[in-house]
């Protein structure tokens, strides 16, 4: 529902910003996607799209620039350019799969263990691959046991 209600926020803000575009960009738009956007926009939305900003200090919805960028490859674009921003989508998308992958990454989550010490959590990678930082932990961790 909320993404719903975001989409159609976002076809308002991208109304309200295509209003501002040069003529000729916004004739390149095909008369079937801009009353599509019309016919999902809120229009009981009031947008915060300031014209004395730059673009990137606007405070858009994220659908709203997916939707930009939509329009930017598909109407705007030479063919050169499309290559270009393919290229710069990928490598984002290859980006942004490698951080979920290791946010997510099950197999370090499995390799911690938690020990409760003097009421205190102490979580101790097992992996044998930090020997270095094993080292320098089984280091500090002397400092303690002479006392």
């Amino acid at each position: 529902m909320k993404e719903d209600q975001n989409f159609s926020k976002a076809c308002k803000e991208v109304l309200e910003i295509l209003k501002n575009t040069e003529e000729e960009d916004f004739n390149k738009i095909p008369q079937d996607f801009l009353n599509n956007l019309e016919e999902n926009a809120d229009q009981n939305y009031k947008t915060n799209i300031d014209l004395s900003k730059e673009f990137e200090e606007q405070e858009l919805l994220p659908e709203t620039i997916d939707l930009l960028a939509y329009i930017y490859r598909k109407y705007w674009c030479s063919k050169e350019e499309k290559e270009e921003f393919d290229t710069i989508m990928k490598k984002n998308d290859i980006e942004y799969q490698n951080e979920m992958a290791e946010k997510y990454d099950i197999n370090k989550k499995l390799k911690k263990k938690e020990y409760v010490k003097n009421e205190e959590t102490l979580i101790v990678e097992t992996e044998k691959d930090n020997s270095f930082l094993k080292k320098v932990f089984e280091y500090i961790k002397s400092f303690f046991k002479k006392r």
